[in-house]
């Protein structure tokens, strides 16, 4: 059995999508397709516009067999760790032979300089980025030049092959696609995993375009139009931008609900401003001076978009900030965070979606997997919340006791006191799976100004035949 991996948002689902489902199927030859997709909040810091399991069922309309959601401490973070969680999610599934992604260009995953985590630490990489930043240069132009003196020797820098090589790989470095599927690989090195990267080349408008220029255009002109107050354009050239079943569903959910965009969640930010005012800086992405940053500006009346957009600077990118105010709404703190990395990254598999025909590879996934997969999250729960009685019986039993004499008498101590918070990675992870049904409920707040037992309560997934 041959499965091929996809990391994925849909958010939503266009033609490019559906080309690299079919580059899976025909180049790949996959037997089945597994999506790890983020939830209802993204890794450049927003909600998604349309609910996690409306997306799921569009992935799999689209072909693909299973959806598993990436848990909101990855789906939200930098590029580099939201790959590390969904790769560690395909690694533990111990089964998956490809992970498919979309580049501008795949040439670049034949050098295997790039491909090592700890480029980041070199010396070069650090002084280069420094230096780039307090010149005034963007973070992805320094991010560039910085990767590709850290990874090209500086003894041809006066060869013009050398250098005309340079220039192209830094310029090919500035694109998310490429630093992303970058980032795969060096996840897929790290934990020393056998999946093996398959590069698909990425056609139509570029990444963060924010206007449909071709019959393959970017999610970002998709969802601007989406949010416009015109979306029925999108409808009116169904099957044009998006597979035509994929647009029936973005129609039907519009007459339903609606998208939602980072202002309409602006007083529930505001709220959680307020409510950890004096430790903003223990927030994932933040740091002191962002923190302070944030106090000086912020006025309650402000909407996110305006925050996002008066805390932005050259060393603190649009999409950097957007993530910290996320990360303060949704309480992911930096120490959790790192915590959760040490401890084992990924802990259980959310199963948001199956096509019913591939229950055979679902079955297999169980099989081989190192971790708990289920299509109820509250099941997941219960699965964690056993194991971790049994290791914190463990754990109590293994510490020592305290032995102290009174009046002759000895008598035992302390060897039922509480372990410390995350003595074991269940209790992290049951942490990380209620911030997950947290968040899911303030999406629905927001969406709908209720929230009390939403989807990831009552629902147990999405199921199409």
């Amino acid at each position: 059995m041959k499965i091929a991996g996809i990391i994925a948002e849909y958010n939503p689902l266009h033609n490019g999508h559906k080309k690299q489902i079919d580059y899976i199927k025909n180049e790949l030859k996959a037997d089945y397709i597994i999506a790890v997709m983020s939830g209802n909040f993204v890794q450049r810091g927003a909600p998604a516009i349309i609910d996690k399991y409306t997306r799921t069922k569009m992935a799999l309309l689209a072909g693909v067999d299973a959806v598993f959601e990436l848990p909101s401490f990855y789906s939200t973070a930098s590029a580099r760790d939201f790959a590390l969680g969904a790769v560690r999610m395909l690694d533990l599934f111990g089964c998956v032979d490809y992970l498919c992604f979309g580049c501008e260009n795949p040439e670049l995953f034949k050098n295997p300089c790039l491909f090592d985590g700890q480029i980041y630490e070199l010396d070069a990489f650090k002084s280069t980025l420094k230096s780039k930043l307090k010149s005034g240069e963007n973070f992805a132009s320094a991010r560039a030049a910085a990767i590709s003196n850290a990874v090209l020797s500086p003894s041809a820098d006066g060869d013009e092959e050398y250098l005309d090589f340079k220039a192209k790989l830094e310029q090919a470095l500035k694109n998310p696609n490429n630093i992303l599927g970058l980032e795969y690989v060096n996840a897929i090195n790290d934990l020393d995993s056998d999946i093996k990267p398959a590069p698909m080349k990425r056609e139509g408008d570029d990444y963060d375009s924010m206007t449909i220029q071709s019959d393959t255009p970017s999610s970002t002109a998709i969802r601007n139009i989406l949010l416009s107050e015109y979306p029925s354009y999108i409808y009116s050239e169904t099957g044009k931008y998006m597979p035509e079943e994929i647009c029936r569903i973005v129609s039907d959910y519009n007459k339903k609900s609606v998208f939602l965009k980072q202002d309409d969640f602006s007083s529930l930010l505001s709220y959680s401003i307020l409510l950890h005012y004096d430790e903003l800086d223990i927030y994932l992405d933040g740091s002191k001076e962002l923190a302070d940053r944030l106090r000086n500006i912020f006025k309650v009346n402000m909407s996110w978009s305006e925050l996002s957009a008066a805390l932005k600077t050259k060393n603190y990118t649009l999409t950097r900030v957007n993530r910290y105010l996320t990360h303060i709404l949704l309480g992911i703190k930096e120490k959790t965070f790192e915590t959760a990395k040490k401890q084992g990254i990924i802990f259980y598999a959310h199963q948001l979606g199956l096509n019913t025909k591939s229950s055979a590879c679902i079955a297999y996934l169980k099989e081989h997997s190192k971790i708990p997969i289920h299509n109820s999250i509250v099941e997941i729960r219960n699965i964690l919340y056993d194991r971790d009685e049994k290791k914190q019986l463990e754990l109590r039993l293994e510490r020592p006791a305290t032995a102290v004499n009174i009046e002759g008498d000895t008598i035992i101590l302390n060897r039922n006191r509480k372990p410390p918070i995350f003595a074991t990675p269940e209790l992290l992870a049951i942490s990380m799976l209620e911030c997950d049904m947290i968040f899911s409920e303030i999406y629905h707040l927001a969406q709908n100004g209720k929230a009390l037992f939403g989807p990831d309560v009552t629902e147990s997934g999405v199921f199409i035949h």
